[in-house]
């Protein structure tokens, strides 16, 4: 036994089922159902004690892709067009309903998976629902560059989200990887914070997919590593692959919200998935934890590579030299987590030369394509013979995201104007003025503007409220 560094796309993460080796046997002399075997502890326990008492084993799945759905599903009370995907998430697997709103470019033996296009997504449901969020590979950008890039995704998300209510329609889930799976992309603890103030703001769920980061990373959750403010609107985390089956686990605050759906009568189940692989496999991987800074060390020298060279977290690392692995990505390092497992010696090739600058070229791709998204406005709905009804709403629909999107990026909160004033500097010269009072009288229903009155004479002049501008700056 040994470690190819793919190990079936992750899926191995910790050895199972392997029987006891003899002193000086060249195999690992060691067996993960014995180690196991010495805790008695649930899944459920172990999950809750490994959130320090933040989180709640919620469910088990089929497998990560299920678990996505399930979670999904569970923050946008069924209806899934309610949340927004992270560019450049992997969502789902082969044959997952979900698959088709994965914007995460892979391909069987390419290098790594970038972010997919907008322009290259055919499936309308994907475009509409996919978010720009400021991925980017850390120690690549300037502090200056950094900032720019995050207020660029982060009102891209801001106008968004605004639109959405303002269409009676708001969004009430964001899904993201804290890392992207596919190319070892982060997003800063600055623009997590400030994610977090968006979510409390337009009072969204946040879904964290930590299928490829969870144990992987040097903690069980990456998730905890990151700013309390991000962690306390975090509401579903996701968990799969190496866990042999998928995981709900869900926020505390979030299970007192669902009592209702708590109280549902039990009808009882005739089929159910047994834990004991996963639970074995979670122990196994949370006893060899301590592990992993060594066995980080022992894998970036066997691959002739060092710190300045890579990037990633604990045993989830990328970087310039290209494997000749079967099933995986070549320069996607997805290490076991025991520490005296050898690693096998396949045929390699340094991609980028100098080596330490294959981080910078990754990144450039990287912003690249999200800048693409952060700029990307919505496109019109696909409806088959619309009626003249249909396509005056759609119309309005566009128009509604021009006029916000203007007012948020060209306006102040001090900005007190007549709506034909308003009209005349941020809409289309198409709209008329009754027009304009109806986008505006939408955008009050959605608290985000308010009429005023101006001296003796009552005039129809708009404002608009605190904080509506850029809320994750306050």
């Amino acid at each position: 036994m040994s470690d190819d560094l793919a190990n079936n796309w992750g899926t191995n993460l910790c050895l199972s089922g392997l029987e006891s080796r003899k002193k000086g046997s060249r195999k690992l002399p060691f067996a993960r159902h014995q180690e196991v075997s010495t805790t008695s502890q649930s899944l459920p326990i172990m999950v809750h004690s490994s959130t320090d008492g933040k989180f709640i084993f919620e469910r088990l799945s089929v497998c990560g892709s299920d678990a996505n759905h399930w979670a999904v599903s569970d923050a946008t009370n069924l209806n899934t067009s309610l949340c927004l995907f992270a560019c450049g998430s992997y969502v789902a697997g082969d044959g997952s309903a979900f698959q088709c709103l994965s914007t995460s470019d892979f391909g069987v033996g390419d290098c790594l998976a970038f972010i997919t296009h907008p322009d290259k997504v055919e499936n309308s449901v994907a475009r509409a629902q996919t978010i720009a969020l400021p991925y980017h590979v850390p120690g690549t950008m300037e502090s200056r560059e950094l900032t720019a890039y995050e207020d660029l995704c982060l009102q891209a998300l801001h106008i968004r989200l605004c639109w959405a209510k303002m269409r009676a329609k708001p969004y009430k889930a964001l899904f993201l990887e804290l890392m992207l799976a596919g190319n070892g992309a982060i997003l800063s603890n600055h623009a997590l914070i400030a994610i977090a103030k968006l979510a409390v703001h337009h009072q969204l769920s946040v879904i964290v997919d930590e299928i490829m980061t969870a144990g992987r990373t040097g903690r069980m959750f990456y998730l905890l590593s990151k700013p309390q403010p991000f962690i306390s609107v975090v509401t579903h985390i996701t968990l799969g692959k190496w866990t042999q089956n998928g995981i709900v686990v869900i926020g505390k605050s979030w299970a007192k919200k669902r009592k209702d759906v708590y109280a549902l009568p039990k009808r009882g189940a005739s089929t159910h998935l047994c834990e004991d692989e996963a639970r074995d496999t979670f122990g196994c991987v949370k006893q060899h934890l301590h592990h992993t800074t060594q066995r980080r060390e022992k894998i970036l020298q066997s691959l002739k590579l060092s710190e300045k060279h890579v990037w990633g977290a604990g045993c989830l690392i990328y970087g310039p030299v290209s494997r000749s692995v079967t099933r995986g990505l070549k320069c996607r390092y997805l290490g076991q987590i025991h520490f005296h497992l050898p690693i096998d010696k396949v045929p390699s090739t340094v991609v980028h030369h100098p080596p330490h600058l294959y981080k910078f070229e990754v990144n450039k791709v990287i912003v690249k394509t999200v800048t693409m998204w952060a700029l990307d406005v919505p496109q019109p709905e696909v409806i088959d013979n619309p009626s003249p009804e249909e396509k005056k709403m759609d119309v309005e629909r566009l128009s509604d995201y021009d006029f916000i999107s203007k007012l948020i990026k060209q306006s102040t909160e001090l900005d007190e104007k007549t709506s034909e004033e308003w009209r005349n500097e941020l809409m289309p010269k198409e709209i008329n003025r009754t027009q304009a009072e109806s986008a505006m009288s939408r955008l009050e229903k959605a608290g985000y503007m308010e009429r005023t009155q101006k001296g003796k004479k009552r005039t129809r002049n708009w404002k608009l409220t605190n904080g509506f501008i850029a809320p994750w700056k306050n």
